[in-house]
């Protein structure tokens, strides 16, 4: 999804920044301490916008913001269901680690929403 920057600006205020953008082929990650986005260079996307002679042209450029998808799980398929005396043993072998997987999936999707 691609806004102008003026646009971003106010999410920012809102506190409603998005937590990674792309803006001049860069990725820009926002800094909570800052309340700006750096270029994991430490230069600021407002220093940046010092380096424009007219600031109007700096708010009307457009950022994508990238947005973390989260991980899908394995699928019911993977799992086991209904009559399990029927598995083989490498079929409950693999049934048991897709259920670890999915954990892990479960877990690590918690742990991205907290950051």
């Amino acid at each position: 999804m691609k806004i102008k920057i003026i646009d971003l600006l106010i999410k920012i205020a809102k506190k409603e920044a998005p937590k990674r953008i792309k803006f001049q082929n860069k990725i820009w990650d926002f800094d909570n301490d800052a309340q700006d986005y750096n270029d994991r260079k430490k230069y600021l996307l407002t220093d940046y916008m010092n380096d424009y002679i007219y600031k109007s042209v700096f708010l009307n450029e457009e950022v994508e913001i990238i947005e973390e998808k989260e991980i899908e799980k394995l699928g019911k398929k993977f799992t086991l269901e209904g009559n399990t005396s029927e598995l083989t043993k490498s079929d409950w072998q693999f049934s048991v680690i897709s259920q670890k997987i999915n954990e892990l999936v479960d877990e690590i999707n918690k742990l991205k929403k907290e950051k």
